[in-house]
Order: structure tokens, then sequence, then C-alpha cells
């Protein structure tokens, strides 16, 4: 969510500045906005109008669930951050606009950010809980059939359940047909307002009391109303950088990163673009890490299997001759050096640094990778040369490198 506070150090000039207000729920259908900011192509402010087109509940960045308005008033770069006004209120912030189609762009609502802001009142983002299962939809009529519904009643089957927790509430096979007292229908939908119809999901916050949230079920063919905790999403073995630098290490000719969501996220993207070129490239590069099985896509939505686990990968290896003979080594995850699996990047720093072996031997998890060895003492030689060769002028990230400058 393209949220942020920011901490004035002289917030005088604003001593005579009269705030805006939000606007309480969410716009009609059809509403006039405007949006106002400081987009691409000028200096001055710019307003630009248009009417609220659609209402959805969908995800934003770094998997993080929400609203979304959609409007036609024209959304470019540079308006991010600025309000959308209906009836002198701010019904939402510019964040994003749609550059395969006209006229479609996006706001975070006002009621995203007043949740926003009472979550970080204790000066951390904790994000929303939710109902750790997952759904899928009885839109078919054998599969509904094969678990003795009621054609007339509409309803969603728990397909999984993610939560850890010891005698929790909803089993596998347990058809959910309330949230609340929202009615479901087969795709897991409920009506929220004569306009607006939400996924399960956004009435989880909605209806919650204490932590938990009021389900309607049927299990072995009876009603049962059940009391579901909400819990914090875990922690995602791919990390979103949210704006941070990735963590990195340059050792000799071989550049190793951190895989993090982002690398996986703009591979989608590149594929989904408008640049056919770019997306053949993307859609190879797919497939290869699929054939090769590689763990940036078979654990792509894992979970760390050990606290403080990451995937260590290499970037394109910086050019010199000690590296004859070696094919790229990009997107291979290292698996372990000179024989240690590698727990994660700060790991591998503290094994490179302490090495006394001659040889440092790299092996990779996926199929038909090359492995590398390099002589220890050449290939720690030529280091300080290919950095500036290549104009890096740190060999890591700030915390990897007091790592490597340890004793």
């Amino acid at each position: 969510m393209d949220l942020a506070i920011i901490e004035l150090d002289d917030p005088t000039p604003f001593d005579n500045v009269r705030p805006v207000e939000f606007a309480q729920g969410l716009p009609k259908l059809q509403s006039p906005v405007q949006v106002i900011g400081y987009p691409t192509g000028g200096s001055t402010i710019s307003v630009t109008e248009g009417v609220v087109s659609r209402i959805e509940h969908r995800s934003y960045s770094y998997g993080a669930e929400g609203l979304r308005i959609q409007v036609d008033a024209a959304i470019n770069p540079g308006n991010s951050g600025g309000p959308a006004v209906a009836d002198g209120k701010v019904i939402g912030i510019a964040f994003q606009k749609q550059n395969s189609a006209d006229n479609i762009g996006y706001l975070i609502p006002s009621e995203e950010v007043a949740a926003f802001l009472a979550d970080i009142k204790d000066g951390n983002y904790d994000g929303k809980p939710s109902i750790r299962v997952t759904y899928q939809n009885l839109l078919n009529r054998g599969f509904r059939d094969s678990l003795g519904l009621d054609a007339a009643m509409k309803e969603v089957v728990i397909q999984d359940i993610l939560s850890e927790e010891s005698e929790y509430p909803l089993q596998v096979g347990d058809v959910v047909t309330h949230v609340g007292t929202y009615d479901l229908d087969n795709s897991g939908i409920a009506r929220f307002s004569d306009e607006l119809r939400f996924e399960l999901s956004y009435f989880e916050s909605i209806v919650a009391k204490d932590g938990k949230v009021p389900l309607t079920i049927i299990r072995d063919d009876t009603e049962v109303k059940v009391d579901v905790p909400l819990e914090e999403k875990p922690l995602e073995l791919f990390r979103s950088l949210k704006g941070e630098s990735p963590e990195y290490f340059v050792y000799g000719p071989l550049v190793f990163v951190e895989a993090t969501a982002d690398f996986t996220a703009a591979l989608e993207a590149q594929m989904l673009g408008s640049d056919l070129s770019v997306r053949a490239h993307s859609v190879a590069m797919l497939r290869l890490l699929m054939w090769r099985d590689s763990p940036l896509v078979s654990r792509r939505y894992d979970e760390p299997a050990f606290e403080g686990e990451q995937l260590v990968m290499l970037s394109n290896s910086l050019p010199h001759k000690i590296s004859l003979g070696y094919g790229s080594p990009a997107t291979n995850v290292v698996k372990a050096v000179n024989g240690t699996d590698i727990r994660n990047m700060r790991h591998l720093v503290e094994l490179l640094r302490d090495s006394k072996d001659e040889f440092i031997h790299s092996d990779f998890d996926a199929k038909f990778s090359e492995k590398l060895v390099f002589s220890r003492e050449e290939i720690e030689a030529a280091s300080d040369d290919i950095l500036t060769a290549n104009g890096v002028s740190r060999r890591a990230s700030t915390e990897l490198l007091e790592v490597w400058e340890a004793e």
C-alpha cells in the first residue's frame, strides 16, 4: 500500500494551513471526483476531473489486500500521494494508473487510510490480520452435488487450513455460508450495499469482535456457528523490500544477492508488459527456472524453513579472466559453499571471510547447474581490481560489509 508518514523537522510553515478532512465511508459510483497533484508535464498544481467508476477489494503491492477506487480522472506519474476530493472532502489518495488502458486510475480510499493511521499509532505497521485458510468456490454443480448441498444455497468450501493454532475451529471441507450477517455467493462474494459487492476477506475486519470473525458453516449436514481468530500473516521466505535496497555481496566476479519478492514480481510484470521482446525474454527465463526446478519458482510462496532463512542467488557476474570457461550464473540459488549449506546472506559472507581452504567451491540448488570453483587466493586478490574496473564503490551492502570487515 502506497502510504507513508512524514515528520517535518520544522513544521512552522504549516501553522496557518487548514488540514483537509477525510470523507467517512465510500463514495457512490458515478459521483464526481477531482484529483489534485503535481504530475509530469508542468510544475504548478494540476486538477483533473472525472467520476468514480468502480470500487473493489483487490491485492495491493507486497501481498497486502484492500479496497481501491477506480476513477476516470487522469492520474499520471507525479500524482501519487495527491488527494482525490469529492464534496470538499478527501475520498482517497492517488496511487496508480492502468498503463494498458485509457481513463483508468486508482485511489486508496479514505477508509484504508484511516485503518493505516490506526495501525501505526504504536510506531509499527503490522498489516491486516486475516483468517488463515484458503477457500474454493462452489460454482461447479458436480462439486456441489457431491457435497449434498441444496441448489438454492450459496457458499464456499474450506480448501486448506494455513493456521498452526491447535483446536482450530475450521476444518477442511467445511462449507461457509455467512460471514457475520452477510450472505456469501458461490464465488465467496457478499453484497455490501446496493452498489457494491466484495470478497469474503474484506468482511473479516468489518464483522470481527475481540479479534474473532463469526462464520456460519455447514459441517456433516449441520449448520454450525463458529468464531474464527484473526491472525497476523507469517513471514515469507521472499520478503518485499518495500523501498529498501537489497542486500548484496561482491566476491571476485561473483555478485551474491538476496532473492526477494521484488525480483519475482518484476519478472512477472515483464511477462505482462507491452514490449514483446521483453515479454519473450521473461517467459523464456521463467520456463528455464521451472525446467531446472529452481527454488525461485518452487519456493516462491513458502514460509522460511527456519528462523533467518534467506535464499541467496547470483546476479550477472562481473567480467574477469578468472571466470574463463564458466557460463552466466545469474539466477542460480546457492546451495552450499565448500560443502556447507548456506542459511542466509550473512552466513555466506562469514563462510567466505573465515575460509582458509585452497579453493572456493560453490554448488547451486537447481538441476543442470555448473559448479563454480576458484582459487581462494586468486579470487580475493582479483576482487579490488574487479570492483574498480566495473565502477563498484562498495563490495557489499552496509550490514554485510560490517560482517566482512569484522575479525
